[in-house]
């Protein structure tokens, strides 16, 4: 369907493209709000997290690769080294994540 048909439509009557345009245009900034309205109101709340586990500190008698996700986040919310994607760049560039000992996993989140 075009941009006439759509309008035309829309407005249960016949509509030339010139008035189809002039809809569109009038009602573009409506149409955008709308959207973001419904894409916040829909849209899954997520983010990022970096979970950076010191493999040299696990509480757990398991080797790190053992690890089920859920002790994975255990281990990290105890060692106090669960970021965010900003976290993480600032940690990871002052060295205070070790490359040698530190293992990641990156998860998404529910916020």
């Amino acid at each position: 369907m075009n941009l006439q048909q759509t309008v035309s439509k829309i407005l249960k009557r016949e509509v030339t493209i010139d008035e189809a345009q002039t809809f569109a245009f009038e009602q573009y900034g409506v149409l955008t709000a709308y959207n973001r309205e419904m894409d916040e109101k829909f849209k899954p709340k997520t983010e990022l997290r970096f979970y950076v586990l010191d493999t040299q500190d696990i509480s757990i008698d398991k080797g790190f690769e053992e690890l089920t996700e859920d002790e994975w986040v255990l281990e990290c919310e105890r060692q106090g080294r669960i970021y965010t994607i900003n976290g993480f760049q600032n940690a990871f560039n002052e060295e205070a994540i070790n490359t040698i000992d530190d293992v990641l996993k990156i998860l998404s989140v529910s916020i």
